[in-house]
């Protein structure tokens, strides 16, 4: 088995010497994860007059670098942008869009419509950072996706989930290459390609449709219609719209 070179710098100086540690043979093939969903089909659709889009998704992380946008998650933010729209048409709601941004929503259209959908998903990929427990103390990486319903034209916050997609405990070895420390502290890490974009997107790919069954069970329509008057209210308070006929 080949071996995984830690380079762990010496404390006194700025030299570095190896360190030996158990690794893969050999580089992981890419694993391009597929993110499939579809609302219950027994369900009876009730018209809504609730008219909504969903917007673009935001891609939010802690760290060096984004792990989301490499080309196993070739998929990823299509495929939530399409189940969602897909909920929100089971649910009976009216659909305008996609739009490229909400600065690219005409006039007209915002009239059409009570609400704009934000999806964007958070990642954080937290590394050990005690050199001496570097082999006993896993990766961490956490991954949420957040929606955000906004009043379409005031962008008043109206209802909002945070929901944990994966959290995962990645054993160093596993993903990492070399590692770099100086003063017994861990001043860098060196990803082998691939291996912990691989794990990620296994984990997503089998929590996916998990995810989603949440979400459709947390859209509710009645509690839409009474968010729908609020705006509406809301607006007319802003001097928006005239107020809502009793």
């Amino acid at each position: 088995m080949k071996q995984l070179m830690v380079l762990a710098c010496i404390a006194a100086g700025f030299g570095c010497v190896p360190m030996q540690a158990p690794a893969t043979e050999s580089a992981p093939a890419r694993y391009v994860a597929t993110f499939t969903y579809s609302p219950p089909s027994d369900a009876a659709v009730q018209p809504s007059t609730v008219v909504l889009t969903v917007g673009k998704i935001e891609h939010k992380y802690f760290g060096k670098r984004g792990r989301l946008n490499t080309p196993q998650f070739a998929n990823f933010d299509s495929a939530i942008a399409e189940d969602l729209a897909e909920i929100c048409t089971a649910k009976g709601f009216g659909l305008r869009g996609p739009f490229d941004s909400y600065d690219l929503i005409a006039h007209s259209d915002k009239k059409a419509m009570d609400f704009y959908l934000q999806p964007s998903v958070t990642s954080v990929v937290t590394a050990p950072e005690d050199r001496a427990t570097v082999f006993e103390t896993p990766i961490k990486v956490t991954v949420k996706l957040n929606l955000e319903l906004r009043e379409v034209v005031t962008r008043e916050l109206m209802w909002s989930k945070s929901l944990t997609f994966a959290e995962l405990d990645v054993p160093v070895t596993s993903v990492v290459n070399t590692i770099t420390s100086q003063h017994g502290k861990i001043t860098e890490m060196g990803f082998a390609n691939d291996a912990l974009e691989n794990i990620m997107a296994r984990e997503l790919e089998k929590q996916y449709p998990v995810l989603m069954g949440t979400i459709y069970g947390l859209i509710d329509p009645e509690e839409m219609l009474i968010l729908k008057q609020d705006a509406q209210d809301l607006k007319a308070k802003k001097g928006y719209t005239p107020p809502p006929k009793p």
